[in-house]
């Protein structure tokens, strides 16, 4: 993927529990970090699905390794595999959600500068990971690279 968060860390790839959904189920996000330099702040990580309209409708934000391995911590060149179980509700809606992730800092809730492959910073900084479809009968997945 090769987004930047930040002076020195950056999303390499991540990776998804499944690929077939449905109301109520729980999504897996699996993102892989690594550092480039020492990271002065503790950040978390948010994921969220947004529907069509940009609507929140379900998210995870926690400090990354479930609290074990803050930002801080993180060694220079160290790869980072990470975790995040994301609860779909039971009523939603089918159709078309986005699935997007990135970092905050806990203290000021301010979003880490995020930037693309190409060394655009992003809209709202946050990194689009994919478009999540819901049916009633499961549903397709499709990550973007």
């Amino acid at each position: 993927m090769g987004h930047r968060l930040g002076d020195h860390i950056q999303l390499r790839r991540v990776r998804l529990s499944a690929q077939t959904l449905a109301p109520g189920d729980t999504l897996t996000v699996v993102p892989i970090w690594d550092s480039d330099g020492q990271i002065e702040k503790d950040y978390r990580v948010f994921c969220h699905v947004l529907s069509a309209g940009g609507d929140l409708v379900a998210q995870r934000d926690d400090p990354p390794v479930y609290g074990f391995r803050p930002t801080t911590t993180w060694r220079t060149t160290e790869i980072i595999e990470d975790s995040y179980d994301i609860a779909l509700d039971e009523d939603l809606p089918p159709g078309e959600y986005e699935l997007s992730m990135g970092m905050y800092d806990i203290e000021t809730m301010e979003r880490v500068p995020t930037y693309g492959p190409a060394g655009e910073r992003l809209p709202e900084d946050r990194i689009v990971v994919g478009t999540l479809r819901v049916e009633v009968s499961g549903t397709n997945l499709q990550v973007s690279e």
